[in-house]
């Protein structure tokens, strides 16, 4: 039997196209499980829960870049529990710290970090690690590399880009574009050797690689253990005063509330005590005391707020303690459009402050809860409608003309949003050009129905390519906040362009890791009604 190792999703941004989902599709096709080993965690949840549903147990891990002197190499490193997990997000802020323009570390530092919990795959440095670490396994890549003499166990690595050798076409678009090159002038190696799929046990011995290399990579596997990554989500202990629960200051403030907004009577009594019972039995009375300090912060620094926007608006709670500016009960707003006692997680409450300031208020939760506690969060672009049709007739040299003619006439994605939910419950996909080509006629000269025309072949590439991801951004108001340092829970990177770390998987993932979600929004008109106040507030008109 022979166990992968060396895998990427398109959690390696347009190095592959597997998604978490197809690997563990063709884990359950092959009776076998696979690791997951991006240049990054990006993927861990999603695969987490993918391996987890086909019954199979996951192997998590990343392919790391390491160095000594001017040489530089690749290792690959596991996590055999969940200690280990731990560990390899630990080494992964480690390895973001030492280099943030990419994420690397340096030999002996490596060996330092590496524990009993991980799994150490290496491919270069062989005679440090005989020394050092003779625990560690040496990859052997005969798709890139020649065999190496070392007293380490050796293990079949070959690098897994796709799954199976028919997807080398559509993995050759995507690196087309990683490299910047046409398909008539890449020169790299992954454009001439179709082996970077998952191959099968009789296949690696065809290739030159030995019984006990392939079974060591079962004892690899064996090693792992079944363990859990995701956490109920934990607040921060929020500092009431005078040594109260967070409960009764809850309590108190609305208390308070009431008096400062000059409201009562039995229909607001009986709102608070239902709103407070659901919220105490759901554990939930320190977020909204953190959601009230952070407004009370902003006001007491003259930071204009927002009023309150979405469902947050039904909680009589948020506008006693002053997070929303709504009275619910006036506008006949409902608790339950908001929370229930039914629902699993953290309601969502968004806040609304001036671009200008929110560096501030960012500042000042880390402050409080710690800057390693704090941090934004990653979103992913991928390639849909014009994008995917791009990227493909890109790589066949494709004028640009031709391509901005082309996606010209593909509608907007809002506008056409109800057909292509209508498409994917009838066919599985969301595909723009997949909409395109069976709704628009001018689109059957380049790719019909049934997949004849000029660029046919593109065309379906690009329907394929759908839903890639090709690179990792920030996400414009969502930020994470944890009860400890975020590289205890969860991948924390290095963002060049913001300079400071932030969280390396989308919103949803991250807070099934365990942080909670802040949704802090820059919104532009209350600058200039800020600006406006101002000169009003000093007669400058």
């Amino acid at each position: 039997m022979y166990i992968p190792i060396n895998c990427l999703t398109h959690g390696s941004p347009l190095q592959s196209q597997t998604t978490p989902e197809a690997l563990a599709k063709f884990c359950k096709e092959k009776g076998v499980s696979v690791a997951l080993t991006d240049h990054n965690l990006f993927m861990c949840v999603q695969y987490y829960e993918s391996m987890l549903a086909e019954g199979f147990k996951p192997m998590l891990g990343i392919t790391l870049k390491i160095y000594g002197g001017e040489e530089e190499s690749y290792a690959i490193i596991l996590a055999k529990n969940e200690k280990g997990w731990k560990e390899l997000l630990k080494l992964v802020y480690e390895a973001n710290q030492d280099f943030k323009n990419e994420a690397r570390l340096e030999v002996f530092k490596l060996i330092q970090l590496i524990s009993n919990n991980l799994i150490l795959i290496v491919s270069d440095f062989l005679d440090i690690f005989e020394r050092m670490l003779p625990a560690a396994y040496y990859g052997l890549d005969l798709i890139q590399a020649e065999r190496k003499v070392t007293s380490l166990k050796t293990v079949a690595t070959p690098p897994n880009h796709y799954l199976t050798e028919k997807d080398w076409l559509l993995n050759k678009y995507l690196k087309c574009n990683y490299y910047k090159v046409s398909m008539k002038n890449a020169t790299q190696q992954i454009f001439k050797d179709n082996r970077f799929f998952i191959p099968s046990e009789g296949q690696l011995l065809e290739w030159g690689y030995s019984q006990e290399e392939i079974d060591n990579s079962v004892e690899i596997y064996e090693q792992i253990e079944n363990y859990n990554i995701i956490y109920k989500q934990e607040l921060p202990h929020f500092e009431c005063p005078n040594n109260i629960n967070e409960d009764d200051y809850l309590r108190q403030l609305c208390r308070e509330g009431f008096k400062s907004k000059g409201i009562g009577g039995e229909v607001y009594i009986d709102r608070i005590k239902h709103e407070l019972g659901v919220i105490k039995s759901a554990g939930m009375s320190g977020y909204f005391l953190i959601m009230q300090d952070i407004m009370k912060w902003c006001k007491d620094n003259e930071i204009l707020c927002g009023v309150g926007r979405g469902s947050a608006a039904g909680c009589l709670i948020s506008y006693l303690v002053g997070i929303t500016n709504v009275d619910p009960i006036k506008y006949n707003l409902l608790f339950e459009r908001f929370y229930s006692a039914e629902r699993k997680g953290l309601p969502d409450v968004d806040l609304d402050f001036p671009p200008s300031k929110r560096e501030n208020i960012i500042e000042y939760i880390q402050t409080k809860y710690g800057v390693d506690k704090f941090a934004q969060l990653s979103t992913f672009t991928t390639l849909k409608g014009p994008a995917a049709i791009k990227a493909v007739l890109r790589s066949r040299d494709v004028e640009a003309a031709e391509q901005n003619h082309i996606t010209k006439k593909m509608p907007p994605e809002g506008k056409i949003a109800p057909f292509l939910q209508k498409q994917y419950n009838e066919v599985g996909s969301k595909s723009m050009v997949l909409w395109c080509i069976n709704h628009i006629e001018e689109f059957k000269q380049w790719c019909s129905p049934t997949y004849e025309g000029m660029y046919a072949a593109e065309f379906q590439a690009a329907i394929e390519l759908d839903q890639t991801i090709t690179g990792r951004g920030r996400h414009a108001s969502a930020y994470a906040l944890a009860n400890e340092p975020i590289y205890n829970k969860a991948p924390l990177i290095w963002d060049e362009s913001a300079d400071r770390f932030v969280v390396g998987v989308n919103m949803d993932d991250a807070e099934k890791l365990g942080l909670v979600k802040l949704d802090l929004l820059g919104i532009d008109l209350l600058d200039k009604a800020d600006l406006i106040r101002k000169v009003v507030k000093n007669g400058n008109f």
